[in-house]
């Protein structure tokens, strides 16, 4: 009887060790997931703003960038850190030799398609480094021609030129 109790005993013990240590690392996992969250903030705004921007009528690059920029303040405290962000996704896509050849092959600026794609959400994204963008977003490409982040964003983007200012005239001598 004794054997049995102390077996026994053993045997709750180890039943109460793993179940404290599933508990720890369920306690991980959530540690992860918010740490996750906090590091979304960008794609949970592109979907807010996208959203938004979906539901309008009358639809144009202006009213996209401005969906996105109305929510910046309340997600995060630099706007410039914030389009550092949304430009690092850009720079993923732009950084696949399959999606260069691709923009290539459709005669298309592959900075300009990237900013329009990361703004379609990184399930998107990712679909089209997998996927390539015909096989993603179709024919949609065609409307994603002219830029519609600010200059502010495109410092971020790889390989980016500043546009090209008229010299100014009125220069002063020395």
């Amino acid at each position: 009887m004794l054997k049995n109790n102390f077996i026994e005993g053993n045997l709750t013990e180890t039943a109460a060790k793993a179940t404290n240590s599933s508990e720890i690392v369920k306690g991980t996992e959530s540690a992860k997931q918010q740490r996750s969250r906090k590091a979304s903030v960008l794609w949970s705004t592109v979907s807010k703003a996208r959203r938004t921007f979906e539901k309008q009528l009358h639809k144009s690059n202006d009213l996209k960038r401005e969906c996105l920029e109305k929510l910046i303040p309340s997600v995060a405290s630099d706007v410039e850190h914030f389009w550092s962000e949304y430009m690092d996704q850009t720079n993923v896509l732009l950084d696949s030799r399959r999606f260069e050849k691709e923009c290539k092959d459709l005669n298309v600026d592959p900075t300009i398609l990237a900013t329009h794609i990361v703004f379609l959400g990184s399930g998107t994204m990712n679909k089209v480094l997998r996927n390539g963008i015909v096989n993603t977003i179709g024919s949609k490409y065609r409307d994603f021609t002219e830029k519609f982040v600010s200059e502010e964003a495109m410092k971020y983007a790889l390989d980016y030129e500043p546009e090209k200012k008229e010299a100014d005239t009125t220069e002063t001598a020395a």
